[in-house]
Order: structure tokens, then sequence, then C-alpha cells
């Protein structure tokens, strides 16, 4: 008789943005397109394109090293929709989406359309034409630089290969006898117009009218751009891109209305409370047949469902019926089950994707157990932050410090620091962020990327960045091997006045056992119980509520570091999880090198209402300041003291200043109670 073991996942997702509207989309068929090329350039290299299409029409794929070439057919594309997915070969030259195409335009003086592509490395490049029509056409202009990342062109009239590789219009191809001809960029994309790595593939939702076409790419809104826009068909573009990996691949197309309240935004945010049955005859939390199964979410665009079937160690979510994409936002995990020893298991967001192609490229949560990296099931509780929608910003940081997506707008650098010793690896990071500041603004969560055993965390240092680690979870706090490991990690950075926020930096604990802070953000009460060991209530929340995300913020001063890159700080080697004792929550700390074992040190807290942050699911009470269910004189003392100290918990109307208005704004709430 099998016995049945039911384990839990929490998630909490802030909400802000419009449900998606579903419309009709007409899948494109590419056997009904038609290949046309352009002026042959010269040498064997560059062949006429040669188009596969799978049996069922719904992928092509172009199989040679092809001179400038475009695969185009479907209807009329103005006022129309169109989605698909570009997976690129093993090759670095260009591929793409060519709109508002009509026949014969490859040669036609008088053609307007454009080219949306995307090219991994930057390259120059002359091209010719062949030796038997030497100086005919390619030959009268210069080579050009091909720039990596996503560009969006118009052509007009009959380019060279030079202008179409450039992105450019060159003056020796308006001169008599060549028809004028030649090309414009118009935008590079806001988030990848210089990022020559797309990841595991290019996801493109585009919306294309007479006066305006909005490019989305893998959930980023990349280009919003005005203009007077030519009608005609789609196409598919490509030029000398091969590679014996594999050809680029051209995904499942689609083409419909534009939804009449279509959102800027093609996904919704939301929240869930998830289940997990795993059968098992001995108990053990590593079976292949675990079940994840969402139990309570949030309602309309708060709402999560899971995704995923049966498994071990991996669970992903879709929002508004769409699966959740790094393109989007940023998922932090918690695991919820404090462990010691061999038996704790850590969690981190999947960048990479799961059970197969229907959900390829999106994100997920992957458990493993602490010092093997073994899969693993444990109970986890995850919040969803979009890019946009929020106060937040948010971002998905890949292992050599480039963005893979951030909140539209923000400037940051994350670059990765040398530490003294060749075998303490590389996986250091300093993140700035324009706008936030460690030590006063706000709150910062960070996740491992990875599907591993990954963990990351964070120190705030003077100047207002943060000093960010990356390890496996097992490795040594210092001296290596590998104490940090270069791999991908995200971040969600809070500012303390985000509306509903209850959360804090938390610096060590009094003789009483009460928290000591130097962040801090509503109402709660945090105690320590024992070593690494701590007691979290929140008044008017229980656990079924919301989640708990915590990051550690332990430091160690290395020997020999750079100055270049100043204070010589890097984060400890911590992990916390946490579990539910009626209304509260504990939350436990560990030390992660080798014993794995209970420890106290610095850590953050932040606290994520099943609704999202600014629903007004959050605490109901705000006078009550130290959380024990009572507006009384007691609160008004504490106020008073926080007030006089300058804690951030004193600025009453959150408008970043402790001010006399913050001391009339908790009178007036202390005198209407609650």
């Amino acid at each position: 008789m099998q016995q049945q073991i039911r384990k839990t996942v929490t998630l909490a997702v802030a909400a802000g943005l419009a449900a998606g509207v579903a419309h009709a989309e007409t899948p494109i068929n590419f056997f009904e397109f038609t290949e046309w090329v352009y002026p042959e350039v010269g040498g064997a290299s560059f062949p006429t394109a040669v188009w596969e299409i799978s049996p069922d029409g719904r992928i092509a794929s172009e199989m040679v090293n092809c001179s400038p070439s475009i695969f185009y057919g479907g209807p009329d594309i103005h006022n129309t929709r169109i989605s698909g997915r570009l997976v690129g070969g093993g090759d670095d030259d260009l591929f793409g989406i060519v709109l508002g195409y009509t026949a014969n335009d490859n040669l036609n003086p008088e053609a307007d359309y454009l080219i949306i592509d995307w090219k991994r490395i930057t390259q120059s490049f002359t091209w010719q034409d062949p030796p038997a029509s030497a100086g005919s056409f390619h030959d009268v202009t210069p080579g050009t630089d091909s720039f990596a990342g996503l560009r969006l062109m118009r052509v007009r009239g009959t380019p060279t290969a030079d202008e179409l590789w450039g992105g450019v219009d060159l003056p020796e191809n308006d001169v008599p006898p060549f028809a004028p001809g030649g090309v414009t960029e118009i935008a590079r994309g806001k988030n990848m117009g210089f990022i020559g790595n797309p990841g595991d593939g290019l996801d493109f939702v585009i919306d294309y009218t007479p006066t305006n076409i909005k490019v989305w790419v893998n959930g980023q809104l990349e280009f919003d751009v005005n203009g007077d826009f030519p009608n005609g068909k789609m196409g598919l573009w490509e030029v000398a891109q091969d590679h014996p990996s594999g050809p680029n691949r051209y995904e499942f197309f689609s083409v419909g209305p534009i939804p009449a309240d279509a959102p800027d935004y093609p996904y919704v945010a939301a929240s869930a409370r998830v289940d997990v049955a795993v059968k098992s005859v001995d108990g053990s939390d590593s079976e292949e047949d675990s079940i994840w199964t969402v139990l309570s979410t949030g309602t309309g665009a708060a709402e999560m469902v899971n995704v995923s079937p049966p498994n071990r160690a991996d669970v992903s979510f879709a929002i508004g019926g769409l699966p959740v994409h790094r393109g989007f936002g940023v998922m932090p995990v918690s695991v919820r089950g404090n462990r010691t020893g061999g038996n704790v298991v850590v969690a981190e967001t999947v960048n990479l994707g799961q059970f197969g192609g229907y959900i390829v490229g999106h994100t997920g949560v992957n458990t493993a157990r602490a010092l093997t990296g073994a899969e693993a099931n444990i109970d986890i509780s995850v919040a969803f932050f979009p890019y946009l929608g929020g106060p937040w910003i948010a971002g998905n940081i890949n292992a050599d410090g480039f963005t893979e997506g951030v909140t539209p707008g923000t400037t940051l650098f994350s670059t990765v620091v040398p530490t003294p010793d060749p075998n303490d690896g590389d996986g250091l990071y300093n993140l700035f962020v324009d706008g936030a500041n460690s030590n006063t603004g706000g709150l910062l969560i960070t996740t491992g990327g990875n599907n591993a055993d990954r963990i990351v965390s964070s120190v705030a240092m003077p100047d207002g960045t943060w000093r960010v680690g990356v390890r496996r979870s097992g490795n040594t706090q210092f001296g290596g091997p590998q104490t940090f490991i270069r791999n991908r990690w995200n971040f969600v950075y809070l500012p303390i006045n985000t509306p509903d926020l209850v959360g804090a930096r938390v610096t060590g604990f009094d003789a009483s056992g009460a928290a000591e802070t130097d962040l801090s953000a509503g109402s709660y009460t945090l105690t320590r119980e024992s070593e690494g060991l701590y007691r979290l209530n929140i008044p008017g929340v229980s656990p079924d509520q919301g989640v708990i995300l915590m990051e550690a913020n332990a430091r160690i001063q290395l020997d020999n570091f750079p100055p270049f890159f100043g204070p010589a700080d890097a984060p400890l080697n911590h992990w916390l999880s946490y579990d539910e004792d009626g209304n509260d929550f504990i939350i436990q700390q560990l030390e992660m090198a080798d014993v794995l074992d209970r420890t106290d040190g610095p850590f953050t807290f932040v606290f994520v209402p099943h609704e999202g942050l600014g629903s007004g699911t959050g605490p109901t009470c705000p006078p009550d300041l130290n959380g024990d269910g009572v507006v009384d004189a007691d609160d008004f003392f504490l106020f008073l003291s926080l007030f006089a100290a300058g804690d951030s918990r004193a600025d009453f109307n959150n408008d970043g200043v402790i001010d006399a208005d913050d001391f009339f704004a908790f009178l007036s709430a202390f005198a209407a109670g609650c």
C-alpha cells in the first residue's frame, strides 16, 4: 500500500496589470509561402536560400549559408497581431521577420517594407557581385558593420547587400544607372538592442497598424514606433545564417486581429497557493510522480495556475493561461520547510524552461538537495513581480552580468568582480541600480536562476550599491575551490514606501530577542527564539494570505581584494527557509558550508500578499506598530521612539521623508484606531 505525502507550495504575486483578452488567430502555413531573392552576390559560400517546411506547415528552416533571402506569404497585415517564435541555430549572422512586403519588392525600385532582425555578434563585411557581373551592383558600395542585437529597419527600393548588412543608406547606390535604394535603421530594441545572445529563442508578438508598430520579444516591449507604415505580407528574412549545429527555425506563426483593448503588456501578474502530492512507499522526497496542484490563488488578474505534469523537483506556472516567462518579470522563491543537515533542500528560478515544447524558454522553479544538487521535492513559496505594474525594479541577470530583462527605463550595471584567489571562482557581482540606494532606499531580494543547487545573497555597500554572491549551496565560505560560481540570477528591489509593504533588513537582535533593523516597513513583530530561528507575526495576516521572501545578508572581508572595487565585502554562504505555526511564520537561517546547521546573521524578509503588493490585502491596522492586535499607548511610545531614531517605520505617509507630516498622520490613524 502506497503512502501519500502531501506537500504545499504557496505563491504570491505583485499584481497590477490588466487581464489579457482572447482573440482569434489564423495559423500560418509555410507551404503557402514563396521565396524571393535579392540580386545575386558573389562567392560559392552564399548560394540561393533553401527553405524546408515541417509536414504540418508550421515550422520553416533555411538550410544553407544563403545570400539575402525573403520567404513571404499569408494575409495582408495592416491592423493585425502576428505572433511566433524564432530559434537561432549555431551561426552568428542575420535572421528575422519582414513586414509589409509585396511581390517583386526585392527588385522593385519603389519597394517599401520593414525588417526586424537579430545578430549574435558584431561583424564587418564587404559583399561583392559574382565574377560574371563584377561592378554591376553590390561592388559599388563599401563594406559595412552589422552590430549585434535587435534592430528595426525600413527598406526602400533595391538595396545592396552592404546596405542590408549594415542597415544603412549608402550614396553610391543612388547614382545612375542604379535606381535609388537603401536601408534606414529606425530603432534598436529597448532591451535587446545590443544583446547578442537570445538565450533559448525569441518569442515575438507584433501589433502592426498603418501608423504604429509595437513589438514584444520574450515578453519585453522592444519597439513602439509611430509612422506611416506600408501594407503587405509578412515574411521570413535570412542572410548567411548556417552552421553545422543546425539551422534557424521559424515556429508556429499566427496572424489575427489586434484585440480592441490589447494591453501594453502581454502577461498578467497572478498569485496562488500550490499543493504537491508525492506518492511514495518509503516517504522519500525524490519520487518522480510528484503532483503539483494549485490549492488557492488570487482572483482575476492575480490568478496563477500550475502547468507542470507530474514530476520530481520542477514546477512551472501560468498567468492568464500563458506560461510565466523571464521576459515578463522575475519570480523569487523561498523554501517552506525548515530542515537541517543532509535533508536541506534549496530552490531557485529556472530560466531555461521545463517540460518540452509547450513552455520551453519559460520560467519555473527547481528544487535540489544541498551539497549534492540532486533533485528533491519540498514545499516552496513564490512571488511573481512583472517588470511593469508596480513601484519595484526587477531584473534577470545572466552569468556575465548582462540583463536578460529589466523594468523599462531602468539603468543598471552588474559587473563581475574578480576574487583575489583564482580558486574562489568569479560568481561575485557589483549591482548598481539608478534610483535605488542599498542603504536607505529599499529592500533587495535575489534568487538563483539555474536548474541546479545555487544560492544567492547580497550585502549593501557604502556607496549605495550591492555586492551579490552566487554559490553552490555547499561550497566553502572562502578559500575555494569555487567559493563563488558565475551563473544566472535575478532580483527585485522594493522601495521602502511600496504600498502595503511589510519587510525589513534585520541586522541583529537585542538582549530581549527583539529584532534590530536598519531598514523597515509596515507593522510586524520579529523575535529570536534560538540560534538561527526567528518568529514573525504580522497583525491581521495569516500564512495562507501570502508568502515570505528572504535573503541572507551576512558578510565576510576578503584579503587582497582589488582596490578598484571598493571595500572587500562579500556575502557569506547562508540560506533561509520558513515554516508556519498558526498565524506566525518561523524563519530559519542556516550556515551552508559543510555543516548545514542553524546560525545567526543579518537577513532581509518581505511579505507579499497573494493579491499582490498595493492590492489592499496587506496588514489592516497600520497604527498597531508592535503587532499585538491592540492600538494603545505602547504603539504611541514606539512611534515616538522610531520617529526620534529616524527609523524608516516612522515614515507613516510613505513619502520617503520622516517629518511632522508623519507625526500628524500617525496621530490621526492612532485616534481612529482599527
